[in-house]
């Protein structure tokens, strides 16, 4: 006998769904910029560009939103969240010597 020999029979397909939950259990910096890292900028100098790049270990796919804070706030330092970097750049005799330290905070969504 054969199912298809009884067109009345209808198929049913039993589907089971298992949900696991991802949790990032850290963020590497995935780049040269390590923390504790120094640059050195020169006033007028061709801007200088930091790239970054976080990861998720393991790689859960949810958003992060890097956020920064200096000290002191400089008009110097861009951060560029769009495309991960922070630049430097600056044609002011003011910030000649001037040390700003930048601390990041990753906020990971999801």
């Amino acid at each position: 006998m054969h199912l298809q020999n009884y067109p009345d029979v209808k198929k049913q397909a039993t589907a089971t769904l298992t949900v696991t939950e991802c949790v990032v259990t850290s963020i590497t910096a995935d780049t040269s910029v390590e923390s504790g890292s120094t640059y050195s900028y020169t006033i007028s100098s061709t801007p200088l560009e930091i790239p970054y790049v976080y990861a998720q270990v393991p790689a859960c796919g949810y958003a992060m939103t890097v956020a920064h804070t200096e000290a002191p706030v400089s008009a110097a330092v861009d951060h560029d969240d769009t495309n991960s970097k922070f630049t430097v750049n600056s044609t002011d005799l003011a910030d000649v010597a001037a040390g700003v330290s930048v601390n990041v905070t990753i906020d990971v969504g999801g």
